[in-house]
């Protein structure tokens, strides 16, 4: 389940919590906030400072990567969400074929996308380096200013959002310290795009 929060600026409490389909579904067909999207969309073309005023005042937003305990802060985290959030700036076009992608979709502007990723034992002491090698394994240029436990997710619209309940999860293993892992996962790999809906 994930965190939301009313937007990113105006307040970092907790307000409740989703679970993944009900968020993937709210992407995918939009809801109350759908018109603030698009024109946050357009904004952006011709506005920047518009876009970042919906952005970040307007807009809810959710941590996919950590559940936390009444704020959005390290010392808060409760724990995994089990899911890693990769954010891709000035880049639409990835190899959704790879079997680690769970789900991916345009980003609030348009011009970029999320991307999820199903992981194990992921914490906030080993988090920047599995965010660095999972973006590695995946071949695309991750923002490395996402690269935060307390990363937030606006709230964006993709009627083509991709989805592969069967991608493989990538797993962390602890050798001689908590803070010590060696990540791996499997090297299946999947010869077609799996897209479901949500």
């Amino acid at each position: 389940m994930f965190n939301y929060y009313k937007s990113v600026k105006k307040s970092s409490t907790v307000i409740g919590t989703v679970e993944v389909n009900s968020f993937l579904y709210t992407i995918k067909n939009g809801d109350k906030h759908l018109e603030q999207i698009k024109e946050a969309r357009t904004a952006y073309i011709i506005d920047k400072d518009e876009y970042n005023f919906i952005k970040t005042n307007s807009l809810p937003c959710y941590t996919l990567n950590f559940r936390f305990n009444k704020t959005r802060k390290n010392t808060n985290i409760i724990e995994s969400t089990g899911f890693i959030y990769l954010d891709i700036d000035g880049q639409t076009n990835i190899n959704l074929s790879n079997p680690l992608i769970y789900a991916s979709w345009l980003s609030l502007s348009g011009n970029g996308r999320g991307v999820l990723v199903k992981v194990e034992n992921v914490n906030s002491f080993n988090f920047k380096s599995q965010y660095n090698k999972i973006a590695n394994a995946l071949g695309i240029d991750a923002d490395a200013g996402a690269r935060k436990p307390t990363q937030t997710n606006v709230l964006s619209y993709d009627p083509n959002l991709y989805i592969n309940y069967d991608s493989e999860k990538w797993k962390v293993e602890f050798k001689e310290s908590f803070k010590s892992e060696k990540a791996q996962h499997s090297d299946n790999i999947i010869d077609k795009d799996i897209i479901g809906t949500v």
